[in-house]
């Protein structure tokens, strides 16, 4: 077939398409060395990760400023020598080097140096690494030590709160009133004021000792505007008298018998006073706007800086605290961190934890992707977190005897006078069984001595549960197999108030974890004996450390940032002297003496325990060979003067990550180039060129990339073929038309807006009609007709994080009318992609036609193939429900199979083999035990047994195998969910069957559509038509706040895209007399922004790449027929 010259272009654009995808990793290595090709300078500085705008107590760096020498881009091995380093190594032999030699490819640690001796694979040159391209760093006999491991931080928040409202330290009124004036006076009007860090404890005795604190003392410093500021603990907060209105708490009774909290009421007026506890905050913090996505981003970047200066190279991120936690953790896992270490910016190393009551969710993700970011080695997940009671500054931390009147400042009633549960205990044992079965750890928030008890007994109960056998996780069953899972250590976090020696006995027995946090002694030390007395107080039940140690439990410390600072150094001195730096006051020594810690303890609480506790023990927590080369290094030995740091504290001079900087310092020694690096964890199809039904998997951006440019050649191939409509010529060839209609120009201002947008209005949405007509525009001399040529050479996919949103204009000065939409030009036409996870992926669709829109999410539901059970031969049911019911049930079940691995089955009634076919056997037995208990009760979908070598019933089934399916897929087929619940039996039913599963289509039925959602929605702008300024603009921007600002006393409107939320108030916007020609709310009528949420049959992000082979092959066909 003859090929004209506009397919000739367009078929060899394609094609370097995929040939920059192919090779753009080798190409973006060769481009980014130094000039010349060789190795960069050989001692290229190591900086902690921000030299400038960093805190004013940073450390200083040893030399002059610059840090040891960093290893030249070229060298793979580096030896750090010539330091004095304490590994953590868990055999006490093994826990002092001289040297350290790090794989700069890998960021492992391939030998350690002692006395001469090498430990580990020092290969040619030994610990000296002077094989070819090794370099030696000497660090001039420092003191070397693994970065501090903090198991439990709040990552985001911490982050955010460093450009918040700071009110540690406080030590009155009139200084909590200035430092809320000082932001108030730099805040936009309207504008929500956000601190934290007070304590009542903080106050001076000349302003009445410990008294909390009412809106009264910030209102004025506020100025009128909201104020939220919490304690220290984040259990209690302050908010300011407008906040109060915000949330319709300004009324006598209000908030009065809040469920899980408090609202402080004056006794006498019956106003609620400005102090909230527990769940008594949520009821503001819904109204205070959420950070947006670039906030979020912005916070990580600024947290790991922080946590890199102290010192601090791995996190157990705990997410965003009780109220309203679901919702912003999972957007910080799913949109921030996985963003991050796809594009390999994870500052620290990160093992994320979301709510106990989401755990189906995360055990999704952990079967889809695997429980870390295996590229980077950088994110973690597979842990969930709940709450049993409150904090002991709030008064909410659950205790067996009530707190001293004398000094609980305690809420009315008896709800505070032992504090509150969070959690009923038999619902905290039913979610922890069910994350304990999915192999997911838990971690419980206990402060109060009745809280740790009734956490014990939970952990006990599932103990039992799972056969009484090893740890609390550790006996009965592989994760997700109805045990749970094995090699599983639970914690306890915080487990500050005990009952005795007797609960820590209990800990360790059971195997659990205790995650205190010795700051929290420095900070409560001035409330524990007039809220608990002497005897609560004291030894063996009060931040009792050492009765944890000796009943055997294992411990980690941890600082829960942003609740108090990030010092490491403060916590271990806390642990080892159970007072802060310094000579203690007269008359009072520390409390509990007797709990006091060894320096060698608490520093292995703080690394290797932490990383143990956190599930970050194979990357990070000790320099041994094997896990990452992070360490710091020190200005002085802290195992000086006998480990009593009586010289004074270390800081820290350098961080290292991986052996080299950190990921955010200025000045990076490169890494040898690594090819094919992973950036995003998906599974994407092969060649274009091959069916989908055969194409094998391929993962990483670059299988993305490949997918993509053949998603673009073949629909620049059709377009080629079907340029302009095609008349017949004379020789019978398709020759496209000349255009001579479409004029240089664009329509008259009004009509280019109908054309491009969707005006939307206080009630009804106006010009909603996309214009079709080819001839709609031709007496104004434009050509309305969709150029195909055009958009099919321009479509690209791109696959990248969101770019921060540029800094908007001010509308000009005399707008008479929105301003006007220039057309979509060619290279509009894309489609971006914003978020991907296993779960969910969004991109936009940028210069298309609804009618492709609509094409692509047809697609994505009906024609992308999944694996479900279509065959049910049922050998015994006793049980009540019905065969019909119970066949029906097993083919909505979400089967993780790869559909690429097998054929179709021919009508779907060819022979079933083992290249169409997945052969389940289900086979439970309900039964009464000696003890009386009933067993196999319930039928659930992990019951579901896969048969490899295919049907024990081939005669009955016809289905013969004449291989194994053994090594067919990557893991061994079974349900996404694992605890479907199918059926429910009484002792003497049974159910035994056969389940058969094929390929098959959403347009066949509906459950092998792969979609739990996919939809679109049209891009949102917001748009002045006029300057506006004074009472006006601070009016708008006191209505929408966060989409609209000021800058110099002129209203700015922000990107719609980022607030969203916030249009429906745009809307009511549109109906004030003078507002309503100022402001304009559109919607872009060829942008689309795509969101597909998986079923968990096929992730996300595959869904994304299949749908766009069938699109592109219906491309070829359609371009076939023309």
């Amino acid at each position: 077939m003859a090929v004209d010259v506009r397919s000739a272009a367009l078929l060899s654009a394609s094609l370097l398409a995929a040939a920059l995808a192919l090779w753009w990793p080798a190409l973006e290595a060769a481009l980014s060395r130094p000039p010349g090709g060789g190795a960069a300078n050989a001692t290229t500085r190591c900086p902690l990760g921000f030299e400038a705008g960093g805190p004013a107590d940073h450390p200083p760096i040893a030399g002059g400023g610059a840090a040891p020498r960093a290893p030249a881009p070229a060298a793979r091995l580096a030896t750090y020598a010539n330091a004095r380093i304490w590994t953590a190594d868990p055999d006490p032999d093994a826990r002092w080097a001289s040297s350290l030699t790090v794989d700069l490819a890998s960021g492992r640690v391939v030998s350690l140096g002692r006395g001469g001796a090498c430990a580990g694979g020092g290969g040619a040159g030994g610990c000296a690494g002077d094989a070819g391209g090794a370099v030696v760093i000497d660090l001039g006999g420092a003191f070397v030590m693994p970065g501090f491991v903090d198991a439990h931080v709040h990552l985001v928040p911490g982050g955010l709160s460093l450009s918040q409202i700071d009110l540690r330290g406080a030590a009155s009124r009139r200084e909590v009133a200035e430092r809320v004036a000082a932001a108030a006076a730099a805040a936009p009007p309207g504008a929500w004021l956000l601190g934290t860090g007070w304590s009542e404890a903080d106050w001076s005795e000349a302003e009445g000792g410990a008294v909390l604190p009412d809106a009264s003392w910030i209102d004025e410093a506020a100025g009128g505007r909201p104020a939220f500021l919490s304690r220290m603990d984040t259990h209690m907060a302050l908010v300011s008298s407008e906040a109060l209105r915000l949330a319709g708490l300004d009324a006598p009774g209000a908030g009065a018998g809040v469920a899980g909290g408090t609202v402080d009421a004056d006794p006498d007026t019956g106003r609620p006073t400005g102090l909230l506890r527990e769940a008594g905050m949520g009821l503001v913090l819904a109204h205070v706007p959420p950070p947006s996505l670039e906030a979020r981003r912005a916070a990580l970047a600024d947290a790991g800086r922080h946590l890199l200066s102290r010192g601090v190279t791995a996190v157990g991120d705990m997410g965003w605290g009780l109220w309203g936690a679901a919702e912003n953790t999972w957007a910080d896992l799913e949109r921030v961190y996985d963003d991050a270490a796809d594009a390999g910016g994870m500052p620290v190393r990160v093992s994320a934890y979301v709510p106990l009551r989401t755990w189906r969710r995360l055990a999704h993700r952990v079967a889809v992707r695997g429980d870390h970011h295996a590229a980077s080695g950088r994110l973690s997940w597979g842990g969930v977190k709940e709450f049993a009671d409150g904090s002991l500054g709030a008064r909410s931390a659950l205790m067996r005897e009530p707190y001293l009147p004398e000094g609980a400042d305690a809420p009315p009633g008896d709800a505070g006078a032992r504090g509150a549960r969070s959690i009923e205990a038999g619902e905290l044992r039913a979610l922890l069984r069910g994350a304990a079965g999915a192999g997911l750890q838990a971690a419980v928030h206990a402060i109060g001595d009745a809280a740790v008890d009734e956490v014990l007994d939970a952990f006990q109960a599932l103990r039992e549960d799972c056969g009484g056998g090893g740890e609390a996780g550790g006996g009965g069953g592989e994760p997700g197999s109805g045990g749970c899972g094995r090699g599983v250590a639970h914690r306890i976090e915080h487990v500050q108030h005990i009952s005795g020696p007797g609960a820590a006995a209990r800990l360790g027995a059971l195997g659990l974890v205790g995650v205190p946090n010795p700051q929290h002694l420095l900070s409560d030390a001035a409330l524990l004996l007039p809220l608990l007395g002497a005897e609560r107080a004291g030894a063996g039940r009060s931040h009792a450390y050492g009765t944890l140690a000796r009943g055997g439990a294992r411990v980690a410390f941890a600082s829960d940032w942003p609740v108090v600072p990030i010092d490491p150094w403060l916590s271990v001195h806390a642990a080892v002297h159970r007072a802060p730096p310094g000579t203690p006051p007269a008359g009072a020594p520390p409390p509990a003496p007797e709990e006091r810690l060894p320096l060698e303890a608490v520093l292995l609480a703080h690394t290797a325990g932490g990383a143990a506790a956190a599930r970050l023990d194979a990357w990070a927590g000790a320099l041994t060979v094997g896990r990452r080369g992070d360490f710091i290094l020190l200005d002085r030995d802290p195992f000086a003067d006998g480990g009593s740091l009586s010289g004074g504290l270390p800081r820290v001079t350098a961080t290292y990550m991986d052996g080299a900087c950190p990921a955010t310092a200025r000045e990076q020694p490169e890494r040898p180039p690594q090819r094919g690096r992973q950036r995003t964890r998906f599974v994407a199809a092969a060649a274009r060129d091959r069916p989908l039904s055969q194409a094998g998997p391929r993962r990483g951006a670059r299988g993305l990339a490949r997918r993509a440019a053949a998603a673009a050649a073949a629909a620049a191939a059709a377009g080629g073929r079907a340029g302009g409509g095609g008349a017949m010529g004379k020789e019978g060839k398709n020759k496209p038309k000349k255009d001579k209609t479409k004029a240089k120009g664009q329509l008259p201002e009004p009509l280019e807006t109908q054309r491009n947008y969707v005006l939307c209005g206080p009630a009804v949405n106006k010009h909603t009609a996309t214009a079709t007509s080819a001839s709609q525009y031709l007496p104004l001399g434009v050509d309305n007709a969709w150029d195909f040529d055009a958009w099919s050479s321009s479509f690209e996919i791109k696959v990248r994080p969101p770019r921060r949103a540029a800094k908007p204009a001010r509308a000009p000065a005399a707008a008479p009318r929105p301003p006007p939409a220039a057309p979509a030009a060619a290279g509009r036409r894309r489609a971006q992609v914003n978020s991907l996870s296993a779960e969910r992926v969004e991109f936009d669709m940028l210069g298309a036609d609804p009618a492709l829109a609509n094409a692509l999410r047809r697609i994505l539901i009906a024609e992308v193939p999944t694996v479900a059970i279509e065959h049910v031969f049922i050998v015994n049911n006793t049980s009540i429900i019905q065969d019909e019911v119970l066949s029906h049930r097993l083919g909505l079940v979400p089967l993780a199979i790869d559909p690429t691995r097998l054929e179709w089955r021919a009508d779907g009634d060819g022979a079933a083999n083992e290249s169409n076919t997945v052969v389940f056997r289900l086979n439970v037995a309900c039964r009464r035990a000696a003890d009386g208990s009933v067993l196999n009760d319930k039928v659930y979908s992990r019951d579901l047994v896969w048969l490899p070598d295919g049907s024990e019933l081939p005669d009955e089934t016809g289905c013969c195998f004449s291989a194994t399916q053994e090594g067919r897929f990557d893991a061994p087929p079974a349900d996404v969910e694992r605890n479907i619940l199918l059926a429910k039996m009484r002792p003497g039913q049974c159910i035994e069957l056969e389940a058969h599963a094929v390929k098959g289509t959403g347009q066949q039925h509906a459950k092998w559509s792969p979609v739990a959602t996919a939809w679109y929605r049209l891009q949102p702008e917001v748009v002045l038509t006029r300057e506006v300024a004074g009472d006006e603009a601070a009016g708008i921007a006191a209505a929408v706040p966060g989409l609209f600002t000021l800058e110099r006393g002129r209203l700015v409107a922000g990107d719609a895209r980022q607030h969203e939320d916030k249009l429906e108030r745009v809307r009511r916007l549109l109906e004030h007399e003078s507002w309503g020609d100022a402001v304009v709310l559109r919607k872009r009528k060829d942008h689309f922004i795509f969101t597909v949420e998986s079923t968990g049959c096929v992730p996300a992000p595959t869904l994304f790449s299949n749908a766009l082979t069938l699109l592109a092959e219906k491309c070829e066909k359609l371009a076939g027929r023309l």
